[in-house]
């Protein structure tokens, strides 16, 4: 046996790394020397002779020197450093800031909520001659880095960005005619995958914590671009170990209604209920405690109603609440259904009738008017007034995909699509490459893109905007939750609709609206669906379907199939 046989592991990264080369130097001060060498792909070796450096100064009363680098997206790691011989022959300290805007990379803690929580962001090092090093592990695009010796000539070969993820094939997909919508589908799957890492994470900056509800989001995004992953049992195994009854998940009951749900819906669309009849007593246990909560006249006396933060200590925070109870319950009624507990399943139905009874007033919060709609508990035309009027206004990241979802399924798919395009485009039109933890339409009057200098007269969109706990610049520009986009173009848009466990039966229920084509993939127990259509006029036309032949296939009505149409494996269902 080896040495390596011999040693105690506790585990395997999943993940790997990648060497990233900065796309332009943005700035540089003091005495800069030949910065543009730092954007050619050299090898990673350090000589003793290096022809190509870069060289930083400093001179005695001289002001420091320093750049700013811009890797040209977001994404999850640290930064490698390669330094040759340096002058005089001693270490050097550096400082590092890394920043998800050019604004963050310029601020000091403290400054406008800056800050090192989670992930240290902006901190000092020591940078040896003849040295090949590695620092931090935080979410940034753009990096500063500022000799602090007084004196002191540093000659640089390479700075290259760290950049570790899961290697990941994606099975989903969605494009159109329109780019907007490719963009936000495109960056929404990208945000959704630099959260895998360790577990599911909310953000690559901060918080690097499983938030059970904040994944549920998350959840759909994974399984309609990478099927059935473990790390989504991971996040429900964790979550649940962690939170013993009768104690909820992350200290809020809301977020043990979450866990119900993310179980049976990850269980139906596996077809694989292992987890959840391993979980068993654990379900079973949290069903009886919510009953304990709840009286015969629908009220209920939780101690604490966390929707999202906009509604926050907010009467329509119960009301949302309220909704995702009544849902989590549902999903109750179906898990007892698999655990053959016939007993529980009635009682599920009994509390079920009592939430009916007494439905709390949502007001014009689009996200628990969606919440209500999407249950049942809301006429149509009650719940989806405010949230037409409301349009992108109020609108939350987090909340997104139900208030789309709403619309949509209402017959708003248009009004639903305008939306999207006006909330998520708002950012990337503000130098966006992933999805946030939060935005509200109003910071973007009169504010800078998060790829600018700071302007005068100028509010900064990343430092002078956030609230709650994401004020300033603590405000993460990477959130898991924000991948909603993904589920919704795919479920609404091409239509795809899982109806029996597992994808042994999907409906096409597409709604191109203005679109004239769209086309995309979706991932099933049995394999990868593919499939396009083509508006002509108001006529919809199928023009490509690959499905696995296991799955059974329906479509609405008016889908028409078009004369060359590419039909794979399901001839026979057509």
């Amino acid at each position: 046996m080896n040495f390596i046989e011999k040693c105690s592991f506790v585990g395997i990264d999943p993940r790997i790394k990648k060497w990233l080369l900065p796309k332009c130097v943005m700035q540089s001060e003091g005495v800069v020397q030949n910065a543009e060498a730092l954007l050619k792909n050299k090898s990673l070796q350090i000589a003793l002779a290096e022809p190509d450096m870069t060289v930083l100064k400093n001179e005695k009363g001289s002001a420091h020197a320093a750049l700013l680098l811009d890797f040209g997206f977001e994404f999850h790691g640290g930064v490698r450093v390669l330094t040759g011989l340096n002058a005089p022959n001693r270490p050097f300290r550096v400082r590092l800031t890394f920043g998800e805007s050019v604004a963050e990379a310029l601020s000091s803690v403290g400054e406008k909520g800056s800050c090192n929580d989670h992930s240290p962001r902006d901190f000092e090092v020591i940078v040896p001659r003849l040295s090949d090093l590695e620092f931090g592990q935080t979410g940034y695009r753009f990096l500063r880095i500022e000799l602090l010796d007084e004196v002191a000539e540093w000659n640089i070969k390479s700075i290259v960005g760290a950049f570790v993820y899961r290697d990941l094939d994606y099975i989903g997909s969605f494009s159109c005619n329109d780019e907007m919508l490719n963009r936000i589908y495109d960056t929404a799957a990208y945000t959704c995958h630099l959260n895998m890492q360790t577990m599911l994470w909310d953000g690559i900056k901060r918080d690097r914590l499983v938030w059970v509800g904040d994944t549920h989001p998350e959840m759909l995004a994974i399984r309609t671009l990478f099927g059935n992953h473990e790390l989504v049992w991971e996040n429900l195994r964790f979550s649940r170990d962690e939170a013993k009854l009768p104690n909820w998940m992350n200290g809020m009951p809301s977020y043990s209604f979450w866990w119900l749900i993310i179980l049976y819906e990850q269980s139906f669309f596996t077809d694989d209920f292992s987890f959840a009849l391993e979980s068993r007593a654990y379900v079973e246990g949290l069903l009886r405690l919510l009953f304990s909560y709840i009286q015969e006249d629908g009220s209920h006396t939780f101690e604490s109603y966390f929707l999202d933060w906009q509604t926050r200590d907010m009467p329509e925070a119960v009301a949302g609440v309220h909704a995702l109870l009544y849902w989590a319950i549902q999903c109750g009624v179906k898990l007892c259904h698999v655990y053959q507990n016939a007993i529980l399943e009635k009682q599920c139905a009994t509390y079920l009738g009592y939430l009916k009874k007494k439905i709390p007033d949502p007001h014009t919060c689009s996200s628990a008017n969606a919440l209500l709609l999407m249950n049942g508990l809301l006429p149509t035309d009650v719940a989806v007034k405010p949230i037409l009027e409301n349009k992108a206004n109020g609108l939350t990241t987090l909340m997104s995909y139900y208030v789309l979802t709403a619309l949509a399924r209402s017959g708003h798919t248009k009004e639903a699509l305008e939306i999207l395009k006006t909330y998520y485009g708002g950012m990337l039109k503000m130098g966006a490459t992933t999805f946030w933890e939060d935005f509200d339409v109003s910071w973007l009057e009169n504010a800078s893109a998060i790829d600018e200098f700071p302007q005068e007269g100028k509010k900064l969109l990343h430092g002078d905007t956030g609230q709650h706990c994401y004020k300033g610049f603590r405000h993460s520009l990477c959130h898991g939750w924000s991948a909603g986009p993904v589920a919704f173009l795919a479920e609404q848009i091409l239509g795809i609709r899982v109806t029996e466990a597992g994808g042994e039966h999907i409906h096409l229920s597409p709604d191109l609206c203005h679109l004239e084509y769209a086309k995309g993939s979706y991932s099933t127990k049995h394999g990868k669906v593919e499939i396009a259509y083509e508006k002509k006029g108001d006529k919809l036309f199928l023009t490509h379907l690959k499905m696995p032949k296991q799955c059974g296939l329906s479509m609405d009505s008016g889908i028409e199939i078009a004369t060359q149409t590419t039909l794979q494996n399901k001839e026979e269902k057509l």
